[in-house]
């Protein structure tokens, strides 16, 4: 722990930002190591869900979600996916560009 603050306050001389002692040097580390574990478990959680829907044939596109997390803000936001009408065409290496008009 020594070695880690005494590197931290070189690079605070180096940058003119100010110095910490051992106990905050200790103190940033414990809140850091908490978030970092909640945001990859959330992130792995929803992925997870995701793949349910993919293993488990039958599924839409509808019934996927795109997901944002923002734990500074509390933030969460699904985006849902809109599938779009489709139109059934003959395509092929060789259409040609007048080919494709007359399909449209």
């Amino acid at each position: 722990m020594d070695l880690i603050v005494g590197i931290a306050n070189m690079r605070a001389r180096n940058y003119s930002i100010p110095e910490f002692d051992k106990l905050k040097g200790k103190f940033i580390p414990g809140r850091i190591i908490p978030i970092i574990a909640t945001s990859t478990a959330m992130a792995t959680g929803l992925v997870c869900l995701e793949l349910y829907k993919v293993l488990n044939d039958g599924h839409k596109v509808e019934d996927f979600r795109s997901t944002f997390v923002n734990l500074a803000l509390r933030l969460l936001s699904h985006l849902v996916h809109l599938s779009l009408p489709s139109r059934t065409r003959a395509w092929n290496m060789v259409t040609s560009t007048q080919e494709t008009r007359q399909l449209c």
